[in-house]
C-alpha cells in the first residue's frame, strides 16, 4: 500500500497540488483529476475503516 500512496501523492503533485513528496519523480501516466481524488477517497475509507477495528 505504500507505493501506492507514494504514487498517488505524486500524482497530486503533477496535478498542482501542494503535497510534500521526499523526491520528485513523473508517474508514466498522468491521469484526470477525478480518478486520482476517487482513488484516494477509496484509500482513506479503507484506511479508517481499519482504524475502527483495531
Amino acid at each position: 500500500m505504500e507505493s501506492r500512496l507514494d504514487d498517488l501523492f505524486q500524482e497530486w503533485g503533477q496535478l498542482g497540488g501542494a503535497v510534500l513528496v521526499a523526491g520528485k519523480r513523473r508517474v508514466e501516466e498522468a491521469r484526470p483529476a477525478e480518478q486520482v481524488l476517487a482513488e484516494s477517497t477509496a484509500l482513506c475509507r479503507h484506511a479508517a475503516a481499519d482504524v475502527g477495528r483495531g
